[in-house]
């Protein structure tokens, strides 16, 4: 049985190599967490947190009434 390899995908592939060129040229590269604590996001915008958390999406159930 023959098998076929694929090939990168044209986007992937230039942005892996803009990515190669601004580390070259002594930019630093940073990872972002897939998912951020809602703590977090109170921290950084304070009383407007709801507003943003209301517009994204998170795991998490949502603060409830104490019954």
């Amino acid at each position: 049985m023959q098998t076929m390899q694929g090939k990168a995908h044209l986007p992937h592939t230039l942005i892996q190599k803009t990515r190669e060129i601004f580390l070259i040229i002594g930019f630093d590269e940073i990872e972002n967490p897939l998912f951020i604590q809602e703590e977090d996001v109170s921290k950084q915008y304070g009383k407007e947190a709801p507003v943003t958390l209301d517009r994204v999406f998170y795991l998490g159930g949502l603060p409830g009434p104490d019954i």
